[in-house]
């Protein structure tokens, strides 16, 4: 089964082209970020980036993939969670193309999708069930459960909110790290890339025990709100009279210690208290190298029975429309159940 899928529900627009939920025969992402903007304008302007860049790069990906539309079997769209005017974009085209092309479409949810993005470039047989799942980026956090291939159990998807200006924006842990980037300078509205070397540099030059910030922690085992536990650290950040080079380094590096202590316990524990037999690592979050150490240094040592997984290519790993492909086979092919999900909408 051949899927076009249509992503467009936050900073990225994305299109790709995905064969029985697995083989990945293009995808496609550009980014609407402008630097110079604030958030609270990104409703506002993304849309018209969207739309401009599926527009530009449908016809002709097909076109120089020799992919003819009567070879694609149903076109999938990101249709739920995510920034409502961007949603608009994705499924408005979408369902354009699909009556035009008289093909079927498949509606999908964002954040679901980043659940399956694992499966992209596997073959599913090979995975053991139940399968706990970690998926993270800046605006979610989520534990979810494959019990199999045909149930999604998710077990804690509540993110906190924070107003900026009329727009209300999810705080993911993504967003916990960048805020964190934030009070110690590392991190530039104005240079998003540059920024995210710089905050990395320092924490990988600190001292990372220099303080010990998981006592700021107050949730329960599946709790993945970080809200006050960020709040806590910039309290602390702002009664520095001045931060030094050494003091910025330490404060960064301890943060990171400190909430990948906190996280690799969590993942661990709960694993165990599910009978969970592989763990996935998906979203932004499976780019963090030193979460991906810690947790395999854990299982190593304890001698724990758990199959660490991530997405295969970086690609896979923040929003993209491959992801979006993937979901919508399996969901189409064994009418997957979601038990306890709420989509994340914002405006």
């Amino acid at each position: 089964m051949l899927i076009l899928a249509i992503d467009t529900t936050g900073f990225s627009a994305s299109i790709a082209l995905v064969k029985n939920g697995k083989e990945v025969l293009f995808n496609k992402i550009h980014s609407g970020f402008i630097p110079k903007k604030n958030w609270w304008d990104f409703p506002y302007l993304l849309p018209a980036h969207h739309q401009k860049f599926l527009i530009n790069n449908l016809e002709k990906t097909l076109k120089e993939k020799k992919i003819s539309w009567k070879d694609i079997d149903a076109i999938a769209v990101s249709a739920n969670s995510g920034i409502y005017t961007c949603i608009l974009v994705g499924v408005s085209i979408a369902k354009i193309l699909a009556n035009c092309y008289k093909k079927s479409l498949i509606e999908v949810d964002h954040i679901l999708a980043h659940i399956y993005s694992a499966w992209l470039e596997r073959n599913f047989v090979d995975f053991r069930f139940p399968i706990l799942v970690f998926s993270a980026s800046g605006s979610h956090s989520d534990f979810s459960l494959l019990k199999n291939k045909k149930s999604c159990e998710i077990i804690y998807n509540t993110v906190s909110r924070q107003m900026k200006r009329k727009v209300r924006v999810f705080v993911g842990i993504g967003r916990v790290f960048q805020t964190i980037g934030k009070s110690l300078g590392t991190v530039k509205s104005t240079d998003k890339t540059t920024s995210i070397k710089k905050t990395i540099e320092a924490m990988n030059k600190g001292n990372p025990f220099k303080f010990n910030f998981t006592k700021y922690y107050k949730g329960k085992l599946q709790d993945l709100n970080f809200f006050d536990f960020m709040n806590s650290i910039n309290k602390f950040i702002k009664k520095k009279k001045q931060l030094s080079s050494e003091l910025i380094n330490d404060i960064a590096a301890s943060f990171q210690e400190s909430i990948t202590e906190i996280l690799v316990d969590k993942i661990i524990k709960l694993a165990g208290i599910k009978k969970a037999k592989e763990i996935h690592i998906v979203g932004g979050i499976s780019e963090n190298k030193y979460l991906e150490k810690k947790l395999k240094d854990r299982i190593k040592k304890e001698k724990l029975p758990f199959i660490l997984r991530y997405p295969v290519k970086k690609k896979y790993r923040l929003d993209n429309a491959a992801m979006i492909g993937a979901l919508a086979y399996y969901q189409e092919k064994y009418n997957i159940k979601f038990i306890n999900f709420k989509p994340k909408i914002t405006y």
